[in-house]
């Protein structure tokens, strides 16, 4: 777990003082982790975290950027990423959490290793590791990186009988995953 420092506005300074703490337990480690405490209010500021626990990203964050070999491959608010997490890294982690009051007989594994970071996959950084790519086809995912873009809702179209995606309104959850972009074919599997 990493904590930034958070600033105050006008202070500049990185002193203990400029930034409040919590010790929370950690979730299984034997140790606690050192956790920020929401500074926005008290002094407009923001925190970045940065931790592959997810309850605690669920209990302290309001914007959540998943990040896969130094790439955002997915961002949104927090209720809406966990609600409806669409890059199968996102889900391939959701799927990795127990959840309580439900059995499970195995958690959810990503397969494969993660890459070396000095000698990165051509395309998609996670390509190699995605069980998605290899269900729809998509050797694209292997040969050109995706862009990062606002997640399609589905439309229906009644006076052309066809459902069409667009970008949802208000919507500032983004992805980068050729599943959900058109490049990918004729149309994307799940765009």
């Amino acid at each position: 777990l990493e904590v930034v420092p958070v600033l105050e506005r006008g202070t500049g300074s990185g002193s203990p003082g400029s930034r409040e703490v919590v010790p929370v337990p950690g979730r299984g480690t034997g140790r606690n982790e050192v956790v920020p405490v929401p500074a926005r209010d008290k002094v407009g500021a923001s925190v970045v975290l940065i931790t592959h626990d997810l309850g605690v990203v669920a209990e302290m964050a309001e914007r959540v950027a998943v990040m896969y070999a130094g790439r955002i491959v997915e961002q949104a608010d927090v209720k809406t990423l966990f609600a409806s997490p669409h890059h199968p890294y996102t889900q391939g982690l959701m799927g990795s959490i127990p959840i309580l009051g439900k059995i499970k007989e195995r958690l959810e594994v990503i397969p494969g290793t993660v890459p070396n970071l000095v000698n990165l996959p051509p395309g998609c950084r996670f390509a190699p590791r995605c069980k998605a790519r290899i269900e729809h086809q998509l050797q694209i995912c292997t040969e050109t990186e995706p862009d990062l873009i606002p997640v399609s809702v589905v439309v229906p179209v009644p006076a052309r009988g066809v459902v069409v995606p667009v970008p949802a309104r208000g919507s500032d959850h983004i992805v980068r995953c050729w599943l959900y972009q058109d490049r990918a074919g004729p149309h994307a599997p799940l765009g």
